[in-house]
């Protein structure tokens, strides 16, 4: 959880017809408070305050300008929560289905407890369906585990 805090402390000076007429009947605003110089104490997470500089690095801001999150559609060859094998079968199978589908990306996947293998990455569930139907008849060992899966991909614009 993240908060912030701001502490103000703002002093009418004695100079009140100086002062627009919010402070001058002791009712501040904030614009007034800020252009007087009251005095502000931010306390927050530093995430927060990176955020908040006006030096941020360029580079980091064109690279979120580069890249969005989208759905994706995935083939799941492989899925299993055996914490000793789990992980060298999903490598095993990888290599099985790149020696024979090598115009596919694939990635293991770890979301605990789950070892995971995802070929491809497509933009609509048919086109994903139509890997899956070649992968069942590629391997038919495998073909109670494929099925086809939502993703979220970090895709450049």
């Amino acid at each position: 959880m993240v908060a912030a805090i701001i502490v103000s402390a703002f002093a009418v000076s004695p100079m009140a017809s100086q002062q627009p007429d919010s402070v001058a009947y002791g009712v501040p605003s904030l614009a007034d408070h800020i252009n007087l110089g009251g005095y502000n104490v931010i306390v927050a997470d530093e995430d927060i305050i990176d955020l908040l500089q006006p030096d941020r690095n360029a580079t980091e801001v064109q690279e979120n300008k580069v890249s969005s999150k989208r759905i994706v559609y995935r083939v799941q060859v492989f899925s299993d929560n055996k914490a000793e094998k789990s992980k060298q079968e999903a490598m095993t199978k990888e290599r099985a289905v790149k020696r024979r589908f090598p115009d596919y990306s694939s990635s293991i996947v770890y979301t605990s407890p789950y070892w995971r293998l995802h070929i491809g990455a497509f933009r609509s569930a048919a086109e994903a369906e139509e890997l899956a139907v070649k992968l069942r008849k590629a391997f038919p060992a495998y073909a109670k585990e494929i099925h086809v899966v939502r993703a979220r991909a970090t895709v450049a614009r």
